[in-house]
């Protein structure tokens, strides 16, 4: 059975394909069909993992594009189409580009992290965080192995295991794309700090406890006969010649 096409044709943007093409093939492909069949047939897409994240980033300019597109139609009568002057088209279609970079320039700013992270060639999704747009942050294995060489006190599977569950049942206090990085960091620097052993640090300094060590202050407290013998025999010496 043929689908039907709810608009033939869409924008697909440079920094789509910028974030697709550094992923792998099957990945790559699942994405490109899901675009396709949401913004020509209006079909959702059935995804997971980085495919998904990817998808999610993608939608909201999707949408947008699609809502330009039918408020920008032109209306007419049965009759035939309403005429509209030049002047006029060309103001309204200069206000609609600027409506679509803006569109584009805010959506791009909220998720350039997160397109970047997916940018990452044989990249590996260890796990994924919820962020507060519904999107998914995608952790890598390159990303766990060195919070582990960082934090070598801290499970950090078990910890990143912790965070998902702990945004999933705070929804109110997810984390951003650009925010949810030092959330992560933030979490484990805690979980090391409590890893060190217990007891007071005593501070140490290199510097000399002058109380207990004065140059010289030793030597006259020492009892040196061969010194006194001398010295009398000096003071002697001196009484004669007086």
């Amino acid at each position: 059975m043929e689908r039907e096409m709810t608009q033939c044709s869409y924008v697909f943007y440079g920094s789509f394909y910028e974030a697709l093409k550094e992923v792998d093939q099957e990945t790559r492909l699942l994405v490109y069909d899901a675009i396709n069949e949401y913004a020509l047939f209006a079909i959702e897409p059935q995804l997971s993992g980085t495919a998904s994240a990817l998808f999610k980033l993608m939608r909201p300019q999707i949408d947008a594009n699609r809502k330009k597109r039918e408020s920008g139609k032109i209306g007419g009568s049965k009759s035939g189409a309403k005429k509209q002057s030049a002047s006029g088209l060309q103001a309204k279609g200069k206000q609609s580009a600027a409506n679509v970079n803006a569109n584009a320039d805010e959506n791009g700013n909220e998720n350039d992290d997160l397109i970047s992270a997916a940018k990452m060639p044989s990249r590996r999704t260890v796990i994924t965080l919820l962020l507060n747009n519904e999107s998914s942050y995608p952790v890598s294995q390159e990303e766990m192995e060195r919070w582990e060489e960082l934090y070598p006190a801290v499970d950090i599977m078990q910890e990143l295991r912790k965070m998902a569950g702990w945004l999933e049942a705070n929804p109110t206090r997810r984390k951003t794309a650009r925010g949810i990085k030092p959330f992560i960091v933030g979490w484990l620097s805690r979980e090391q700090d409590k890893g060190r052993p217990a007891g007071k640090s005593k501070k140490r300094s290199g510097k000399t406890d002058e109380r207990e060590y004065v140059p010289g202050e030793l030597d006259t407290k020492i009892h040196d006969p061969i010194a006194e013998i001398l010295a009398r025999q000096e003071k002697g010496q001196k009484a004669e010649g007086s």
